[in-house]
């Protein structure tokens, strides 16, 4: 058998029987190095490439796409794009957390509380980063911006940083100004 009819195989064999373990092995031999290879012309590092190939894996075990996608082509274009995706997730990831440490901020600590932050909640913190780093805010914008991004109101973050209330909600309202000036300019 050649290692297309190979994975043809596990394809039909996994829509017959979703948890036929040998074909899922037939499978994960026939995808693993493709999946790596597409992860690692996008990521440039080993690692990260089978960090990506994983999840990539992982995310085909859970949903189960056989029923769906049985022909061996489109199958590989949903492995693509699967792969492509997590690749650059894992990218945003890194830059991320390098802009994390150029601004000497714990990314634990900013991060929104309550599981993974929204899409719109990286982007306000993303740019919030490149403002700090840009020396665009001041230490004391800095900090008021970090309590709130850790998930306390603005009373509390007002009391963190010795403000009144008031004051840290005038605050507040020019660092996001200051943020939508930013996201303009990108658009532009």
């Amino acid at each position: 058998m050649t290692a297309v009819d190979s994975l043809q195989a596990a394809i039909e064999q996994l829509a017959r029987e979703p948890n036929n373990e040998n074909a899922w092995r037939l499978l994960y031999r026939q995808i693993w190095p493709l999946v790596v290879a597409i992860a690692f012309r996008r990521v440039k590092d080993r690692f990260a490439a089978e960090d990506v190939a994983q999840q990539v894996l992982l995310g085909i075990l859970r949903a189960r796409p056989f029923e769906t996608i049985r022909e061996e082509g489109r199958f590989r274009a949903y492995i693509w794009r699967m792969t492509i995706n997590a690749a650059n997730s894992r990218m945003r990831s890194a830059k991320r957390e390098a802009r994390f440490e150029q601004a000497g901020i714990d990314a634990e600590s900013v991060m929104p509380q309550g599981g993974d932050p929204t899409e719109d909640e990286r982007l306000l913190l993303e740019e919030a980063l490149a403002l700090a780093i840009g020396e665009g805010l001041s230490a004391e914008d800095r900090e008021l911006l970090e309590l709130l991004m850790q998930g306390r109101s603005l009373g509390e973050a007002a009391s963190a940083c010795n403000l009144s209330y008031s004051a840290a909600g005038v605050r507040y309202f020019r660092i996001k100004q200051k943020l939508h000036k930013i996201l303009k300019y990108k658009d532009k």
